[in-house]
């Protein structure tokens, strides 16, 4: 029974593992003052700066003709969109004026992808190839164009054979790797995991009944993971993708462990794991040593990805993390009164300085000044003003200093009654005797590397299935290692196990993490940048990017 709900999960997340995020453009139009406008309807986690990349047009463009804006957006929120006409490619107009790749078929109501590709006995892949601009969902009247059969070169390749992948309209191999995808029967994913067993005999389970004991923390971690990844396993054989888990324990997860002389290990396609530095560092070499990408679930310093171009960080360091928010501020409340301040400690400055050089980035290409630094808070008492939002990005770690600040801002905003929103860090959720008032009152913006929307119908189904399954409830580590293992393994039989070189185009979201790629250096590895944007709101966290 659990099992079942957990299939129909993974057939709504797996579209969304693969592909990019993007805002589908409203085709609603309007006239006003001799000016045209798309009528565009704001859905939940979409922003001015993602909107207006969608539209081709400029946040400033935007906030323009929608003054009201300047606040944030809300879902159901309807925006005028300034209209800019995109001239064709030329390449394509005489690609079509020719027209002996394709033809084109109006889709009828009812259609789908795969009647349509059943009608002309072609592939869905054949045809969504050609119609990348088209989104998932057809609709009835809208064109959309059929390879001919010159077109097609069919082929009946296995797929533990070579594949070279010719685009049906240009006849060249794809543009991202010159390389040729290997593909197999069936994908082996080792994962490194601390389970422990060797001190199985000395866990006393009557005493952890009790509470007078606490079962060991990393053999807890490793087991809540284990868990998520058998689900993500059974959902992806169930969907016809073969890829197998094989599981190592890593003992105590420190360095020099024996679990690296398991002659298995020579037979893996990828590892994900060790969940420690230490112990990482050496999966790194045995990976090298194998010529297999491995990836980091959990650790967050950039280092390891130096000189090491086939290992995947899935968590974004700090300083990304702040990087992503700074981007944020600037392109949502670019007419607002922005500051960043410095606490004046050495070691807040690197973060400091990834906040604001993020920000300004986004505000120059708006035509507008760079990020202001304000020092402490007497610089930010002096910069406050009435007739907009103050946006006060405190890039701190330091408890005392942190607590100290908002308490002071908090009785401002009551008593001057100045509208302020504080920007903080992911740490701050634990900060004991950081008052929930302040956090809510302000409407407090952080970053996180992960969130789990539990309203979501996905994950309520999900929760009960595991409940059903384990008799207990799923835990962060329990969402990352299905996320995880769902993305590479889709990413695995999509692309074989040389998919480096397209990392950065598959982008993926799941139901506690989002992945989006992006290499630290030339001979370095890939850093996961898929940071989501939360923040207060009732007393509640909700996802606003």
């Amino acid at each position: 029974m659990g099992m079942k709900n957990v299939y129909i999960i993974f057939m709504f997340l797996l579209p969304v593992f693969i592909s990019a995020q993007e805002i589908v453009r409203s085709e609603q139009t309007v006239s006003m003052d001799g000016k045209m406008y798309y009528v565009h309807k704001v859905e939940a986690g979409q922003t001015l700066y993602s909107i207006a990349k969608a539209y081709n047009v400029s946040v400033k463009m935007i906030v323009d003709a929608n003054p009201d804006t300047g606040t944030g957006l809300q879902p159901g929120q309807e925006l005028k969109v300034p209209y800019i006409q995109v001239p064709q490619d030329p390449e394509i107009v005489k690609q079509e004026e020719k027209s002996p790749k394709w033809k084109w078929h109006k889709v009828l109501k009812g259609e789908t992808w795969y009647s349509i590709s059943k009608k002309y006995n072609l592939t869905v892949e054949q045809i969504k190839a050609l119609n990348a601009e088209v989104k998932d969902d057809l609709k009835a009247g809208q064109d959309i164009r059929i390879p001919t059969i010159g077109a097609i070169k069919k082929e009946t390749v296995k797929r533990n054979e070579p594949v070279q992948i010719k685009d049906p309209v240009i006849g060249t191999p794809p543009s991202l790797s010159d390389t040729i995808t290997i593909r197999k029967e069936e994908y082996k994913i080792g994962f490194l995991l601390p389970f422990n067993l060797g001190l199985t005999d000395l866990i006393e389970p009557e005493k952890i009944k009790k509470g007078t004991r606490a079962f060991p923390e990393k053999a807890r971690i490793a087991i809540e993971f284990y868990h998520g990844v058998k689900m993500a396993m059974d959902s992806l054989q169930k969907s016809g993708i073969k890829v197998q888990a094989y599981y190592f324990d890593t003992g105590s997860d420190s360095a020099g462990s024996k679990w690296m002389k398991d002659p298995e290990l020579k037979n893996m396609d990828l590892l994900v794991g060790p969940l420690f530095t230490n112990s990482f560092m050496e999966g790194v070499k045995l990976a090298k040593q194998l010529g297999i990408t491995i990836v980091s679930p959990t650790l967050q310093n950039n280092k390891l990805l130096i000189g090491n171009p086939e290992v995947n960080k899935a968590s974004a360091s700090t300083y990304t993390q702040m990087e992503e928010i700074g981007k944020y501020v600037a392109a949502n409340f670019a007419e607002q009164n922005i500051m960043v301040v410095s606490s004046g400690g050495p070691k807040d400055m690197t973060i400091v300085n990834a906040v604001r050089n993020a920000g300004s980035k986004v505000l120059i290409g708006m035509n507008k000044d760079s990020m202001r630094l304000v020092n402490g808070l007497s610089g930010v008492t002096a910069s406050l003003v009435k007739e907009k939002i103050n946006v006060v990005v405190l890039p701190s770690n330091n408890q005392s200093y942190v607590t100290d600040v908002l308490s002071k801002l908090y009785k401002l905003h009551i008593d001057r009654k100045d509208s302020i929103i504080i920007v903080g860090m992911n740490a701050w959720s634990s900060f004991e005797n950081l008052d929930m008032e302040y956090l809510n009152g302000m409407a407090f913006h952080y970053p996180s590397n992960s969130f789990v929307n539990y309203t979501d119908t996905g994950i309520v189904h999900f929760i009960h299935s595991y409940r059903g399954l384990y008799k207990s409830e799923p835990t962060d580590y329990t969402f990352d290692g299905f996320d995880i293992a769902l993305f590479y393994g889709s990413l695995l039989w999509k692309e074989g196990v040389k998919f480096s070189p397209k990392l950065e185009q598959m982008t993926g979201e799941g139901m506690n993490m989002r992945f989006r790629y992006v290499r630290s250096g030339t001979d370095s590895g890939y850093e996961n940048t898929g940071v989501f944007i939360l923040r207060y709101k009732d007393y509640h966290l909700i996802r606003v990017n």
